[in-house]
Parts: C-alpha cells; sequence; structure tokens
C-alpha cells in the first residue's frame, strides 16, 4: 500500500501489512525489521537527524531510529494511514482517520491538533516553504495550517480528497479529488 522511502546513507525503509517496517542496505540486503503489531499502509518518512516516522492501524504513529529501536510512539483514537510529513526541524505532521492533523514536537508530545472535519483516510501532509502544511479531507477540503496550528485558509474542491497535496516551487498546492478533478491552489 505504500511506497518505500531512502535515506541519505542508502537504507531503504518500507512498510507492510505484515505488521513490519523493515530497512534494506543499499545492495538490498537485509539489515533489520522493527514490528509494530499491526498492519502499516503509510510510507515511511525520513527526518533530518535519520528518525523514520511511520503511522499504524492499531490507532499509532511511531518515530524509529535509525537503528530499528523505537524512540516514541503516540496512541491515537483511530487509524493512521496517513503518512508523515517531517520539517527540516524534525517537527512531524500526520492525519488520522479521526479527522485531525497532529504535529508533534520532536520528542513525540503532541504540538497542535488541527480539526478537518472528516476522516483524513490516505491523504498525507504536505509542507511548503513558509512551514504551511496541507492536508485533504473526507470533508471535501484542501486545508492550510500554519506551522504553529492556527488555520490559513480552506479551499472546497466540491468532493472527497482521498489524495495527498504536493507543493510546487511557488507554494501552489495541487491536488486531486475523488471526482477526477484537479485543483492548483495558490
Amino acid at each position: 500500500y505504500a511506497s518505500p522511502a531512502i535515506a541519505p546513507d542508502g537504507t531503504i525503509y518500507f512498510t507492510s501489512h505484515d505488521t513490519y517496517l523493515y530497512a534494506l542496505n543499499p545492495d538490498g540486503s537485509f539489515k533489520w525489521r522493527w514490528g509494530s503489531g499491526g498492519k502499516m499502509e503509510s510510507s515511511p518518512a525520513i527526518g533530518e537527524d535519520g528518525t523514520i516516522y511511520i503511522g499504524s492501524e492499531p490507532y499509532q504513529t511511531y518515530a524509529i531510529n535509525p537503528d530499528g529501536t523505537m524512540k516514541w510512539l503516540y496512541l491515537h483514537t483511530d487509524k493512521v494511514l496517513s503518512s508523515t510529513a517531517v520539517n527540516p526541524t524534525n517537527y512531524s505532521y500526520t492525519g488520522c482517520q479521526d479527522g485531525r492533523l497532529f504535529a508533534f514536537y520532536p520528542d513525540g508530545s503532541v504540538y497542535w491538533t488541527y480539526p478537518t472535519g472528516q476522516m483524513i483516510h490516505s491523504s498525507s501532509p504536505a509542507i511548503g516553504s513558509d512551514g504551511t502544511v496541507y492536508i485533504g479531507s473526507y470533508d471535501t477540503m484542501l486545508h492550510a495550517v500554519q506551522a504553529n496550528g492556527i488555520p490559513k485558509w480552506t479551499f472546497s474542491t466540491g468532493d472527497v480528497v482521498f489524495a495527498s497535496p504536493v507543493i510546487d516551487a511557488n507554494d501552489t498546492a495541487v491536488i486531486g479529488t475523488w471526482n477526477g478533478e484537479v485543483f492548483a491552489v495558490d
């Protein structure tokens, strides 16, 4: 369900329904695996310090050290199918099916939460050059939230946002919707 991530040292990380996060060496040989106890459908994200961030169906967001040991976990009230986005200072952002976007300090404590109105299924956050966090939701909106958690704006797409936004060099957010439309929002 998820895409792999490659660290600057060439380590390849990927998740699986068999409940494990896998790490492979650049040559494809096995490095380690770490188990969450539940299916993982989100893609790993790698922070500047090498920390690997993943979500899991047993309602958790994890931060895993590059050696395969757990750094921290956060227990949500619903599934986490959204991949995590990490800014250059290792603050991380994850969407949850309870409809909230979570911002975490590097130590795993919650910095802020932002309610979107409906569940965030697989839409993963994206971070603009000014730190703005963008997320789509089943509430048919694209949300822009400032780095401090204060809402910046919302844009109505007219249908469910299941896909993840991407941000171009001009901080234009591009997002697709369930009904097949694509929007570019400045």
